[in-house]
């Protein structure tokens, strides 16, 4: 076996000799090297050296893993902590008892205690006696399915009565203690059971509205109409509308101004309120509807829809045609009747008097609207007109005869036609000028030259 040679002169200064190395050159010191080290001539040992080695490495990476893994895990350690303790909800440890063995602050504060004092406490100690058979319930199946669980009950305790808690809660990994969430959910309850209220309201309001009411979507596309509205689309669902619009209803004149004035009000925001609507129908039918449009908002204010009341309007529209039409003939019948003709207010004002009337007294129109009928009338005082024009009111009319003075003085006498008109509160008369026939009748037989009521 080979022996290692002795260290040259260059070499003094190495592990064993008597002082370091100097540059005699320079007269400063040499920095030391690293012998080279000698190798095992046995072959078994220089490779069991190179395995020690190389595991020397290994451990020195593993050690440095683990140091980082060990940082990550109190990285995460750190964040639990936080999220346990800055948790809104309440997070608890029970036995299977139903024993608290930990709380965070929220579920403390949920149960009106100090973190401090929760351990030790029953759960269902602090829940309403009714609800207390649930929590039992819910630990037993907990337990014995050891699958997660969920449970709403109300607290009872001191500083949260009447507290609704939805509950969630699964094992721990030993199946020996349970984690339970408790979160309060009292005011979205409420909120869901005002929700609950509108609905029923609206569903109320509108089965029982004769009006019809929808709901459209920015395309004008319906999202929701009421049964009064089905029923006049020959629908038997309410929900056969969803996703269709007024051209798959009405004909393209009504659903295109229709859909137009909706695109509008989703534009700028200006509802359309009391608009009439002819509505046309592939039949042939026309109807008439009274509508009131206004957009739709979601909580932030945007515009999402529009949502529509229309009240059925077509007889009314019926009835106003042929109440103008009426006015038309009766104003054609006032203006060509060979007899003078007057209306008079139920105050025994003149509100109207056609051509005739006027040219029998000499007045225009104008100077006789408004004017008491009691200063034209010749024969009767006022108190007796009055009279006179509450019994033609009370017997719905009569004919008579009587004097009208015109407006250069002149007595005129006039067989008056009288009708009244309830629904209107107004005296229609037709005035017939009779003063030729009386004056025919004055030569003639002097003793009935003189006017009489009829």
């Amino acid at each position: 076996m080979k022996t290692a040679k002795e260290p040259d002169d260059h070499l003094a200064g190495t592990p064993g000799s008597a002082r370091p190395p100097t540059d005699r050159r320079h007269g400063v010191e040499a920095r030391p090297k690293t012998p080279d080290r000698p190798r095992p001539a046995d072959t078994d040992q220089a490779r069991l050296l190179d395995e020690l080695q190389a595991r020397q490495a290994e451990l020195e990476r593993q050690r440095e893993e683990l140091r980082i893994m060990r940082a990550e895990v109190e990285k995460l350690d750190q964040r639990c902590r936080e999220i346990h303790d800055f948790a809104t909800a309440g997070y608890f440890s029970l036995e299977p008892t139903g024993l608290i063995l930990q709380a965070n602050p929220a579920g403390a504060r949920l149960l009106a205690l100090e973190c401090e004092r929760a351990p030790g406490q029953h759960f269902g100690g602090f829940l309403a006696e009714a609800d207390q058979p649930v929590f039992r319930t819910f630990l037993q199946q907990l337990f014995a399915t050891e699958s997660r669980q969920f449970c709403e009950v109300a607290l009872a305790g001191k500083g949260s009565p009447g507290v609704l808690v939805q509950i969630a809660a699964t094992l721990s990994p030993d199946k020996r203690e349970c984690r339970l969430v408790a979160e309060d959910v009292t005011a979205r309850r409420r909120t869901e059971e005002a929700l609950r209220h509108e609905q029923v309201l609206f569903q109320s309001l509108a089965a029982a509205i004769p009006d019809h009411i929808y709901f459209k979507d920015r395309h004008s596309r319906f999202v929701r109409i009421n049964h009064t509205m089905a029923g006049i689309f020959g629908l038997s669902d309410p929900g056969q509308a969803i996703g269709k619009s007024d051209f798959d209803f009405f004909t393209e004149e009504h659903a295109r101004q229709a859909y137009e004035d909706e695109q509008r009000i989703m534009r700028t925001g200006a509802p359309l309120v009391g608009l009439e609507e002819k509505e046309t129908w592939p039949d042939g039918r026309v109807t008439w509807v009274s509508t009131t449009k206004v957009p739709l908002r979601d909580a932030n204010g945007n515009i999402t829809g529009i949502v529509g009341i229309s009240r059925d309007i077509t007889e009314h529209k019926r009835m106003e045609s042929a109440l103008a039409e009426q006015a038309e003939t009766y104003r054609a019948l006032f203006s060509t009747a060979f007899d003078g003709v007057i209306e008079v207010d139920e105050h025994l004002h003149i509100v109207d008097a056609n051509r005739v009337y006027c040219r029998i007294l000499g007045y225009n129109r104008m100077e006789l609207l408004g004017r008491p009928i009691q200063e034209v009338e010749g024969k009767e005082t006022p108190e007796q007109v009055k009279g006179h024009m509450k019994q033609l009111q009370r017997e719905g009319g009569g004919r008579f005869e009587t004097l009208h003075r015109a407006k250069d003085g002149r007595l005129i006498a006039l067989e008056l036609n009288v009708t009244f008109i309830p629904n209107r509160g107004r005296f229609i008369a037709f005035c017939h000028d009779i003063s030729g026939r009386q004056q025919a009748a004055a030569e003639t037989h002097p003793a009935v030259a003189k006017p009489k009521k009829a």
